[in-house]
C-alpha cells in the first residue's frame, strides 16, 4: 500500500508540472488593456480568447485567420490581430476544423471565442463570435499569448500577384 501511495504521487506531481506549462502566463489583459496600441487608420481588430477550463488544457491547437496562423487557442488566454475591415474566415484544427466567418467594419472589434469540447481521440476546438459585453466580461483574467510586439502582428489580405517575376535561379547575377 505504501508504493502505491508513492508511486500516485509521483504520477500526480508529474501531471501537475506538465499542466502547469498548458496555460497562458503572459499578462493579464486588465493589465494590457490601456497600453494596447490604437487601431490603425481604417483597420480593425480581431481579439481571440479562451477562457480558463480544466477540459483539454494540454490542446493548444493553431487558430489561423484568412488561412495565416496568429495564434494558438490556449487555456486561459488571449491574443489579437488587426487587420483590414471585410469577410474573414477563421479556423482551428483538431481531429476536425472548426471554421468561423464573419464580416468585420473599419473601426470595428470583433471577439473570437474559443472553447475546447469533448472529441474522439482529442479535444475539439469550437470557434464563436461572443457580444463585446460577454467577451468583456470573460477577457479581465485572461493572460496575453501573442508575439511579443502585437502592433508587428497583423493579418492583411492575400498578397496581390507581384508585378515583376523572381529572378530565376540560373540567371546570372548582376
Amino acid at each position: 500500500m505504501r508504493r502505491f501511495r508513492f508511486w500516485m504521487g509521483v504520477l500526480a506531481s508529474l501531471a501537475a508540472v506538465f499542466l502547469s506549462g498548458c496555460s497562458a502566463t503572459g499578462p493579464t489583459y486588465a493589465s494590457m488593456s490601456g497600453v494596447m496600441p490604437a487601431l490603425p487608420e481604417n483597420g480593425c481588430r480581431v481579439v481571440f480568447y479562451r477562457a480558463d477550463s480544466g477540459l483539454g488544457i494540454a490542446v493548444q491547437p493553431e487558430i489561423r485567420l484568412n488561412s495565416m496562423v496568429v495564434g494558438r487557442s490556449v487555456s486561459g488566454g488571449f491574443f489579437y490581430v488587426d487587420t483590414p475591415p471585410g469577410r474573414h474566415l477563421a479556423t482551428s484544427q483538431t481531429e476536425v476544423e472548426a471554421r468561423l466567418e464573419f464580416d468585420i467594419a473599419a473601426g470595428q472589434t470583433v471577439y473570437v471565442a474559443s472553447r475546447v469540447g469533448m472529441g474522439l481521440l482529442v479535444g475539439r476546438v469550437h470557434l464563436s463570435l461572443s457580444e463585446e459585453p460577454q467577451a468583456l466580461a470573460d477577457l479581465p483574467t485572461l493572460r496575453y499569448t501573442g508575439v511579443p510586439n502585437p502592433a508587428a502582428h497583423q493579418a492583411s489580405a492575400p498578397p496581390a500577384a507581384a508585378s515583376t517575376p523572381p529572378p530565376r535561379a540560373d540567371a546570372p547575377a548582376r
